[in-house]
């Protein structure tokens, strides 16, 4: 895992790692988690995400390499 970053509530959890995919988690109270979705499209890892101050859109870095 590569990168991870809570939404401002604490409700989501958004990571990003070598598979290129950022995979959202929703998270209770309780601190039960489930994977609320996953994402792909992205041309290399994951290398970093940060949501906005409302929590509402993200942005994410990733970094691929042109041989």
């Amino acid at each position: 895992m590569y990168a991870l970053q809570f939404q401002p509530s604490g409700s989501i959890l958004a990571t990003g790692c070598s598979d290129k995919m950022i995979h959202l988690w929703e998270i209770s109270s309780n601190g039960q988690y489930n994977k609320y979705c996953s994402l792909h499209g992205s041309q290399g890892a994951i290398n970093a995400i940060d949501f906005d101050n409302e929590g509402v859109l993200f942005i994410v870095i990733f970094v691929f390499f042109v041989d």
